[in-house]
């Protein structure tokens, strides 16, 4: 049995996904549909998430940096009271390139275009077993400004720099 019905309105053109219903008809609820949202799945007449506009940058670089090192000095004892061990650690670190204010306040979305895509969460920069570095998209509330963030691990190689050409943010509300 069918839970719910496709409508169109020939002569409007809107359209509408809703729950069965006999009171009210499927032309009150398609005419007025903010009266109706409890009955509604679909209505192009409501309001849906909107592209408010883009920034635009022709390069984004980040830069490399290495591994963290730490160093602990064995003591107290006279075995190896003088040996240092040193240990490369795993390094994690966040960096930003602003691409300016961004054309609308409090954006909900914000999407990343690279190389013809557009990416809902992540592009996967740089990725081997050695170092990981995913870029996405960013509003900065504090600055109001678009942001492109890349959160790198190396792990077993320092981390290289990465340009990425023709990058766009699209700002969605």
């Amino acid at each position: 049995m069918a839970t719910s019905t496709f409508y169109a309105d020939k002569v409007t053109g809107a359209v509408m996904i809703s729950k069965i219903s006999s009171n009210p008809s499927y032309s009150q609820i398609l005419n007025n549909p903010n009266a109706y949202l409890d009955k509604i799945k679909f209505h192009s007449g409501l309001n849906f998430l909107t592209l408010k506009g883009s920034l635009y940058r022709s390069y984004s670089t980040f830069g490399s940096f290495t591994r963290d090192v730490y160093s602990v000095s064995a003591g107290g004892d006279c075995f190896n009271s003088s040996t240092t061990y040193t240990t490369i650690a795993p390094t994690t670190r966040i960096q930003k390139v602003s691409f300016g204010a961004s054309p609308v306040a409090n954006p909900t979305l914000c999407l990343m275009e690279y190389n013809g895509l557009i990416y809902a969460d992540f592009y996967d920069g740089l990725s081997n077993s050695n170092v990981q570095r995913r870029v996405y998209p960013s509003y900065n509330s504090s600055t109001g400004n678009l942001e492109l963030v890349a959160e790198t691990t190396a792990v077993g190689a320092d981390a290289t720099s990465q340009t990425l050409s023709g990058v766009t943010i699209h700002a969605v509300v």
